[in-house]
């Protein structure tokens, strides 16, 4: 059936199908259910795997499905094994009439929803339109390559011309057409966007009914209680005057049309065509755009609001491109005439009255009064079918051009989700990616949408912020499905408030992959959300970041001094993070006595500014238990930061065979040879060392042959500056730098002033390793303040002379 009455479909999308959980079925048992049924072949299945594959790897359709192996069909899943399948009752196509005004034809899939498509023949002897009757329309969801996607799909049962019948204006006959035969090509799938619009077919009644094209019974392909077919339909091409429109060839608003004047049909003389040249509206193949439809042009409407135009569109959307301004765009072309030449008669009516009205007032076969009866002559009529098909045709190529182009649509989805996550990652913080950005690219085009959408990956993240609402919190959740959860939590809310979202998030602690507690004025706060966190467990976590441990709000006295108590987190015993790899932690306490770190740590940044590395015990003063050497049993660690003051017994308890890369922050409160005191060749696999103070005020000598002693195999320095003259220093005849043997790259964190002293230090010790054949460094420069950085060009440039390498960066102060 065909409903003219407009609905749900916005009218800048092609077609509308109803998302309606009501239309749930279970298409398996569908298709158990109807398994005598003639219209349900047993390659139903694979033809429908291998219809949606078309679509997915965007195949150009050509009438003929392309068929896969099992191999390429074995890459698509449908979710859920087709349980549950909508099934809309309702099919809306809108589509652009011949005079550029916009209809819609809704469509019940089942018995009698006929539509037509433009033919994929080329040539004579062709002819225009292919027509199906809709059986089923499907919105499934599938999974190719790890991406979940919701596909639309038609079922059709297809017709096919009669052979041998002669139809058209002058032989004053309809086109014939019927079923085709019960082959494997009878039924099959379609693109819900390549419908043009529903067509009226009326049977031929003088030719009765069949059984040979569908064995005889009943069947889902026919009205209940038919046994069998009608044998032919005539196409009502006097339905409307768009569709007589579309069989004539003018219809200005039909962007992509056939050329008549190329046509031909079996068994009739060129001068039996549907239409003679000289009737023919202008001459398409000649017009502006050069554009042959017939030949050498995919045969796709691109109507407006049909595809490569509603991807790009809200459904929110109130603009109208009808709306547009036509004497506006007539003065627009006027401007660029010749000045010589003089303006045609129906340019100036057409100005005076109003384009639209004169082409309503033609197409519809009246007369206007006064000088508008020129149009009625038949070369004035074809002059502004030519005048305006020119502006139509302007009009749609901006409107292509200001599009997406098709070749971003047509992505794989493997790479478009990996450019995705790409944009969204490389998004500064600032801007809220996941919350902001992510809506942004999923309004690009429906199927971007959908790729966000159906891919968990991207609802991972999860923040508890002021601009995130509850709902979207809750989105997050619910579309990130099983998939491990990273959380930062912003802990400006009032307490009554991050309660509620707690309740929404604590429940899916065994998903948390990452935890981030931002930095925050107030550690009552943190203390709440650690207390909160004692008794969970987080089986998937690996990530962990807590910017301050709280003190309780209680207090000892200690040594005639109020000390709060501190407080350690139940959860970050091992029992409870058994895959923890990554740990950032700040505390201004001593752990507890018997704390121990996850062993399953692979990188540590630890910052303190506690009294020596000790325990204290409120109970007994007196008692002390300090760290003993090699107690810190991390066999995974490979990456270190060590921001403790009086760092000694840390930097002894700690026992990491495999550690790669350290960073060493040291404070003004200890020199070198206290804090690496016997250890000695203990870092044997550091290769990446970074040196550097801290922020305090520099107050003691650096002394970094225990460092060179405590790691050997430097491969790679980074130091500031000012202690870049502690390792160039000779000692008894031997830099302490020269002890790295291996060393290959340094970089120098220096401010540009002291660019000159730099050179002074550095030249004189690359000189001599190159007098002594050791190879040559690459270098790395890391400046501040580079407006005075071109003073000291030369001496760059001098260091770069002995350097296999050199690079340098500027950073603005």
């Amino acid at each position: 059936m065909v409903d003219t009455v407009e609905t749900a479909c916005p009218p800048l999308r092609h077609h509308y199908m109803s998302e309606s959980p009501r239309n749930t079925i279970n298409l398996a048992k569908y298709l158990g259910k109807h398994r005598g049924d003639p219209a349900f072949s047993k390659d139903f299945v694979p033809k429908l795997k291998d219809h949606l594959l078309s679509q997915l790897l965007n195949n150009e359709y050509d009438g003929d499905e392309q068929e896969f192996t099992s191999e390429e069909r074995n890459t698509i899943h449908f979710v859920n094994n087709l349980n549950g399948v909508l099934r809309p009752r309702r099919f809306q196509v809108n589509y652009t009439t011949y005079d550029i005004r916009h209809e819609q034809d809704t469509l019940h899939p089942g018995r009698g929803a006929f539509i037509m498509m433009l033919s994929r023949e080329h040539g004579r002897n062709t002819h225009p339109f292919w027509y199906a009757q809709i059986l089923g329309a499907f919105l499934i969801t599938v999974n190719h390559h790890g991406v979940d996607q919701t596909m639309e799909v038609l079922w059709v049962r297809w017709f096919g011309i009669v052979p041998g019948h002669q139809w058209g204006i002058k032989k004053a006959r309809l086109p014939k057409i019927g079923f085709i035969p019960d082959t494997s090509d009878a039924f099959g799938f379609l693109d819900p966007s390549l419908v043009l619009r529903a067509c009226h077919l009326i049977p031929a009644f003088a030719e009765g009914c069949t059984d040979s094209l569908l064995p005889c019974g009943p069947s889902v392909a026919r009205e209940n209680g038919d046994l069998d077919d009608w044998t032919a339909y005539y196409v009502n091409i006097f339905a409307d005057r768009d569709m007589y429109a579309r069989f004539i060839g003018f219809g200005v608003g039909h962007d992509t049309q056939y050329d008549w004047s190329i046509i031909n049909f079996e068994n009739q003389d060129t001068e039996d065509n549907i239409l003679d040249e000289n009737q023919i509206p202008g001459n398409y193949e000649e017009n502006d755009s050069g554009a042959n439809y017939c030949n050498g042009e995919t045969a796709c409407d691109t109507d407006i609001g049909m595809e490569g135009g509603e991807d790009t569109f809200d459904d929110d959307d109130d603009e109208d491109l009808e709306n547009s301004n036509t004497e506006d765009e007539f003065s627009d072309v006027e401007e660029n005439e010749n000045e010589g030449e003089e303006v045609p008669e129906f340019k100036r009516i057409a100005y005076s009255y109003g384009f639209s009205d004169v082409r309503r007032h033609f197409f519809a076969g009246l007369s206007l009064e006064g000088s508008l009866s020129i149009i009625a002559t038949e070369a004035t009529q074809e002059r502004v079918i030519r005048y305006e098909t020119r502006l139509q045709r302007a009009k749609r190529d901006e409107f292509i051009r200001t599009q997406l182009p098709l070749p971003i649509k047509s992505l794989p989805n493997e790479l478009l989700c990996q450019i995705l996550k790409t944009v969204i990652e490389t998004t500064p913080a600032r801007l809220d990616p996941h919350r902001v950005r992510k809506c942004e690219l999923a309004t690009v085009c429906r199927h971007w949408r959908d790729v966000i959408a159906n891919t968990p990956s991207f609802w991972t993240f999860v923040q508890l912020a002021p601009t995130w609402r509850k709902a979207l919190v809750k989105a997050h959740l619910k579309r990130s499905r099983q998939c491990p959860l990273d959380l930062v939590f912003d802990c400006f809310y009032s307490r009554s408030r991050f309660i509620e979202f707690l309740s929404i998030v604590v429940p899916t602690t065994r998903r948390w992959r990452s935890l981030t507690i931002s930095p925050q004025p107030a550690p009552i706060d943190t203390l709440f959300i650690l207390e909160i966190f004692d008794f969970a467990k987080f089986p998937l976590l690996t990530l962990l970041s807590i910017p301050t441990l709280p003190s309780t709000n209680e207090f000892e006295v200690h040594q005639g001094h109020l000390q709060p108590i501190p407080y350690y987190p139940k959860f970050l015993y091992p029992g409870n993070l058994p895959v923890l790899r990554s740990l950032e932690i700040r505390h201004d306490f001593p752990p507890p006595d018997g704390f121990r770190l996850p062993p399953t740590l692979e990188k540590l940044s630890v910052d303190s500014h506690i009294a020596p590395y000790r325990t204290y015990y409120p109970d007994d003063p007196t008692r002390y238990w300090q760290m003993q050497p090699n107690s810190i049993h991390l066999p995974r660690l490979a990456y270190f930061s060590c921001g403790v003051t009086h760092a000694r017994e840390l930097l002894q308890g700690l026992a990491a065979p495999n550690l790669t890369h350290v960073n060493y922050i040291r404070s003004h409160y200890e020199s070198l040879s206290v804090a690496l005191q016997r250890i000695q060749s203990k870092w044997t696999n550091v290769h990446e060392l970074m040196f550097g103070i801290s922020q305090m005020e520099w107050r003691c000598a650096c002394t970094p042959r225990d460092l060179c002693l405590a790691a050997p195999n430097v491969q790679g320095l980074e130091v500031m500056q000012q202690d870049l003259g502690s390792f160039l220093e000779s000692e008894d005849g031997l830099r302490p730098i020269d002890r790295w043997e291996h060393l290959e790259r340094f970089v120098i964190i220096n401010d540009v002033q002291k660019v000159g002293d730099m050179r002074r230090r550095l030249v004189p010790w690359l000189k001599e390793r190159m007098k002594f054949g050791k190879p040559a460094l690459k270098g790395f420069f890391s400046f501040s303040n580079p407006l005075e950085a071109k003073l000291e060009w030369r001496a760059l440039d001098e260091i770069g002379k002995y350097c296999r390498e050199f690079d340098f960066c500027m950073q603005e102060k």
